[in-house]
């Protein structure tokens, strides 16, 4: 059942006992209690823990204050059942002008006063004045309309019994959900005769899921099946190898983030980078705890999706010497694989690194002469003290004894019994245990500090290297506890490599297999991996790679910024890239097999980029590239809200350690501002951060009720580009962007494919127009960004409008699947 119908049914069955409940006449609490209570909770579905009542609010206390999310939305003055409001005689669902003759006893007079001080003590704009049998319902806040609250109107509703003529009514103006939607402003719109623009036409020229696959060659077909493994990932499942040599090596990264520079500079007194060529700090490390019998702790510092795993795999298998390597004991522990409890993280990883320990140091299990030898302080005291009579008359019932107890000891203090590992390592294997907590970083910054405060754990009561990777955001909260100055730790900045040396790497890999099978036309690397293509197909592929992403180092970048700089999904975008058939990929590689010219247009790149595999932009089926003027949150507002948003965040002033971070608050105070109200502003935050094109100031938080601080990201500045600017991103959502005004959608769908700039170009005008409706740029410094991003629009819509041509367009044939 529909919530309403729910809502309806509930009502029904309560009415008889509510109405018995006001037959006596009572306080105001009784009434409050008996009908107002039942009919809030049981009927409008708001929650007990929305309910404040007797709040302060200036001089009074408000019989009634709901919220939702902790933001105030409605306040309700209870009235005694015998204080007549005026309202018996009227329809039930009827709207009367607030300062007119209806609501002129006293009850309602004071009763509808109260509510509008008490709205704008606590910035709410719902309200209602009610003694249990007449409701009166109004806005109690204008938000700043310029219109005088007691020139509005109030729904009216004379009793109980007749609720049920316009119980939907009754139900759109004061239940939670409709709060929360605002369902109740379009009524009071409608009541005080201005005008409302409906949106019963919504269409785009493409409607969501028509995108249909564009045919490519079998070479790009080929291509996306088997280099699928040469993208998708940094770590490279099951390729070792490739791994390793398409690690960038770089002792720093000019394209190193600046915000991890900023908190790492802060974080410690000196950032120590790795070289990671020869990776020589990490070295010098492990050989002072090999030789000086001395414990260190090491902080990889280094973005989310920098290549921190990557590194460390790395190097224990590659770049530490051999004679240094095989005297270490490698523990290592992927958090990937906890269920992201932070209250229980102790206990699982105290389990994980017993049995990671075990594994990375006996083949199978412990002896008894190891265990003895882990635990002989134990074993000698046991063996002195208490079970000296059981050691002198039966030596095996006395091991099996101390079998137990250290059995029972590694069930239930696992800490301890790990400590023992430890030692073992040390004193009898004459090595060093190396201690890795990874992947910590996929969790939130409260989560990493419990894993931290564990891994310090063990550099405090153990002999051992412990490394542990964590995020710049991570490192930053923990500099501000001072956690990381009680003791000594060694920090090491993992930069952010650019993408285009990621790329140039896997370049150079394929090349180099290449070349070595043209030498030794047996070898079976690429047949090994299900590649199947010839090796000048392969040859060329690399060379069309190398045209594209490293001749326009800016293809580069645009694709970082879409995966904001996490090398995995670079990658991935990489891949999908360079097999779409608008790159025409198979034409590139016969070009350059036959020793032709590769040109290749940008325009087509970034064709390539919006639409991956199809001919329109995939609406809701895109990974890195979201419609900004479409985001999908079912509320009616400027399709400029996204632009806006976008906008302020770039606008923010960029603060040290923090970067252009801004409370939620802030922002939906500034949108308000503009007239644009918090509900649609929420849901477009909530989009854009799952999306990715916002985050929080902790990057793991995906909701924006969970928010504090957030900013914009790499690839939100990038959309916020090409929503202002980028011809081929303008062109490719006028497309696919629901038009909302049917004569605009009429003039848009008669354009040829040919004229898409003048078809762009009055898009771009819909837009400025329909924002219009919503929004209102105050005059005032803080709100120039939001004035020139109307300059901005009108200064593409003339140069697209006022441009023919260019050899660089497509050919100019009716193609369904061209622009």
């Amino acid at each position: 059942m529909e919530p309403l119908d729910v809502a309806f049914a509930k009502y029904q069955q309560i009415l008889p006992q509510l109405v018995e409940s006001l037959t006596g006449r009572g306080t105001e609490a009784d009434a409050r209690l008996q009908v107002i209570d039942r009919l809030l909770i049981e009927v409008l579905n708001w929650d007990r823990s929305d309910i404040r009542c007797e709040k302060k609010s200036g001089d009074g206390y408000a019989d009634y204050v709901l919220s939702i999310a902790g933001k105030s939305r409605m306040v309700v003055e209870a009235k005694r059942d015998g204080r007549d409001l005026g309202c018996r005689s009227k329809a039930a669902g009827q709207a009367y002008k607030l300062n007119g003759p209806v609501f002129k006893t006293p009850a309602a007079s004071e009763g509808i006063r109260q509510g509008i001080l008490y709205c704008a003590m606590n910035s709410s704009e719902l309200a209602c004045v009610t003694n249990g049998l007449e409701w009166i319902v109004y806005r109690g806040n204008r938000l700043g309309d310029g219109s005088e609250t007691l020139e509005g109107m109030a729904y009216v509703f004379p009793s109980l019994t007749e609720l049920e003529v316009k119980f939907g009514l009754f139900y759109d103006l004061l239940a939670k959900p409709s709060v929360n939607g605002l369902v109740y402003r379009p009524h009071f719109q409608e009541a005080e005769g201005q005008p409302i623009r409906t949106s019963i036409f919504s269409r785009a020229l493409r409607r969501a899921g028509s995108a249909r696959l564009k045919p490519s060659g079998e070479l790009s077909k080929d291509l996306d099946r088997t280099m699928s493994e040469f993208f998708q990932r940094l770590g490279g499942e099951g390729d070792d190898e490739m791994v390793y040599e398409c690690f960038v090596e770089s002792p720093e990264s000019r394209l190193a983030d600046h915000r991890i520079v900023r908190i790492a500079s802060d974080l410690l007194a000196q950032v120590q980078p790795i070289e990671t060529t020869h990776a020589a700090a990490l070295t010098a490390a492990i050989s002072r705890g090999q030789e000086l019998d001395r414990r260190e702790f090491v902080l990889l510092v280094g973005t989310k999706g920098s290549g921190k795993s990557t590194f460390v795999d790395r190097f224990f298998k590659v770049v530490l010497p051999k004679d240094v390597a095989e005297r270490c004991i490698v523990i290592r522990i992927d958090m990937k694989d906890n269920p992201g409890d932070s209250r229980s993280v102790v206990t699982w990883l105290n389990k994980r690194i017993v049995a990671s320990a075990e594994s990375a140091i006996f083949p199978d299990s412990p002896t008894f002469a190891e265990l003895q030898g882990m635990f002989f302080d134990e074993y000698k005291r046991l063996s002195k003290g208490p079970y000296s009579t059981m050691y002198a008359r039966d030596r095996e019932e006395f091991h099996q004894e101390f079998g137990s107890r250290i059995d029972a000891l590694r069930t239930n203090d696992p800490h301890t019994y790990l400590q023992g590992l430890i030692r073992h390592v040390r004193t009898q294997r004459r090595s060093l245990p190396v201690v890795v907590i990874d992947n910590a970083d996929h969790f939130d910054i409260e989560f990493q500090q419990h894993v931290y405060q564990y891994a310090r754990s063990l550099y405090e009561k153990s002999a051992c290297l412990v490394i542990m990777p964590i995020t710049d955001r991570t490192s930053w909260q923990l500099s501000k506890h001072g956690a990381l100055q009680s003791f000594e730790v060694t920090s090491l900045f993992l930069p952010t490599p650019q993408i285009g040396d990621v790329i140039r790497k896997r370049i150079e890999f394929i090349d180099a297999k290449v070349e070595h099978e043209k030498l030794r036309p047996q070898s079976d690397y690429f047949v090994k991996h299900g590649i199947s293509l010839s090796v000048k197909d392969l040859n060329g592929f690399a060379k069309t790679m190398q045209r594209i992403f490293l001749d326009m180092p800016n293809v580069s970048r645009t694709v970082g910024a879409l995966a904001n700089f996490d090398i995995r999904r670079t990658l991935d975008l990489v891949r999908k890239t360079m097999v779409s058939p608008h790159i025409e990929v198979d034409q590139l590689v016969a070009t350059y097999i036959s020793a032709g010219s590769l040109t290749i247009p940008r325009w087509r790149i970034d064709k390539a980029i919006i639409r991956q595999g199809y001919e329109v932009y995939p609406a809701e089926q895109h990974d890195f590239v979201q419609n900004i003027f479409d985001l999908h949150t079912n509320v009616t507002t400027s399709p400029l809200l996204g632009v806006r948003i976008l906008t302020l965040l770039r606008d923010v002033p960029d603060k040290e350690h923090e970067g252009r971070s801004i409370h939620v608050d802030s922002v939906r105070a500034y949108l308000t501002g503009m007239g644009l109200p918090s509900r649609p502003v929420d849901l477009y935050l909530d989009f854009m951060l799952k999306t990715g094109l916002i985050q929080n100031y902790d990057p793991t938080v995906q909701s924006i009720d969970d928010c504090t601080l957030i900013e914009v990201t790499d690839s939100g500045l990038l959309h916020l580009r090409w929503a202002t600017g980028g011809d081929e991103y303008l062109s490719a959502m006028t497309e696919v962007t629901p038009i909302i005004n049917e004569s605009v959608y009429e003039r848009l769908q008669a354009y040829r494919h040919t004229d898409w700039r003048k078809r762009t170009a009055e898009f771009i005008e819909y837009l400025r127009i329909e924002d219009s409706f919503y929004c209102t740029i105050p005059v005032h410094p803080n709100y120039q960004g939001q004035d020139r991003l109307q300059q901005q629009l009108c200064e593409v819509e003339q140069r697209l409008s006022s441009r023919g041509s260019t050899p660089e367009d497509p050919p100019k044939r009716p193609d369904r699947n061209r622009r």
